[in-house]
């Protein structure tokens, strides 16, 4: 193709004629200019192909990562559930001035246990590093925002302070009243066993921390359900950003 127009540009010059070549010249730099801006065209088209590409893989991490933790947030439901259930069999047994048995050590011990959220933050960090601006729907946006900045935030102010009157309040207590205490799930099968079934019975401060416990794990499982249908409806919204693309 330069071959040919080279002979064009030669015969023209060779046949002194200034016109022709003038116009043939304004031709030749038009087409170069026409190439330029295809090939600006076709690299355009490629990184906006690349782009999208990317932006899909990123909603589809964050809608695969929102499926996983709401199958995850049913098990720690159900753990904060088992610790209701063993507060108030031992209450059960005070009431009603039942007698020591050896199961009562596992609901001692399950008793003091306490089931933290956990989520996986991986893809959105990763899509807020990119930049949400890519996310069509404002309605997306804010609900992430909403469940990554705020409820998963509140979530940990929640699990530190569980901690705090754990260590710092319940620990000390239970240390005077039990042989040993735990509250990993993990060596459940140890179980907690009282200095004094009898004197425990009667201890105000012990049945008053059975009741705060109830508590905070109601609230925190009733706080765990409103994060839950957050989540839900986060799936659906990505899953229509996804569909739209």
């Amino acid at each position: 193709m330069i071959k040919f127009f080279r002979k064009i540009r030669q015969r023209l010059l060779s046949e002194n004629n200034v016109s022709k070549y003038l116009i043939y010249a304004i031709g030749e730099i038009v087409l170069v200019v026409i190439g330029i801006l295809i090939a600006l065209q076709i690299n355009n088209w490629n990184e906006g192909r690349k782009r999208s590409q990317t932006e899909v893989q990123l909603l589809q991490n964050m809608k695969q990562a929102i499926e996983y933790d709401i199958e995850r947030t049913k098990f720690f439901v159900e753990g904060n559930e088992r610790v209701v259930r063993s507060c108030k069999v031992i209450l059960n047994a005070f009431d009603n001035d039942l007698p020591y048995h050896d199961s009562l050590s596992l609901h001692f011990e399950q008793a003091n246990q306490w089931w933290k959220v956990l989520i996986s933050k991986h893809a959105y960090e990763n899509a807020k590093f990119y930049g949400l601006d890519f996310i069509e729907h404002d309605s997306t946006r804010n609900q992430l925002s909403s469940l990554y900045e705020g409820l998963w935030t509140y979530a940990e102010t929640l699990d530190e302070r569980q901690a705090m009157y754990y260590y710092q309040t319940v620990t000390p207590i239970l240390s005077d009243l039990f042989e040993s205490i735990d509250h990993n799930w993990y060596i459940a099968e140890r179980g907690n066993v009282p200095y004094d079934y009898e004197a425990l019975k009667k201890n105000k401060t012990y049945r008053n921390i059975l009741k705060t416990n109830i508590g905070n794990r109601e609230n925190y499982n009733a706080w765990v359900q409103l994060a839950r249908s957050e989540m839900i409806m986060l799936e659906e919204f990505l899953g229509c950003e996804i569909k739209n693309r």
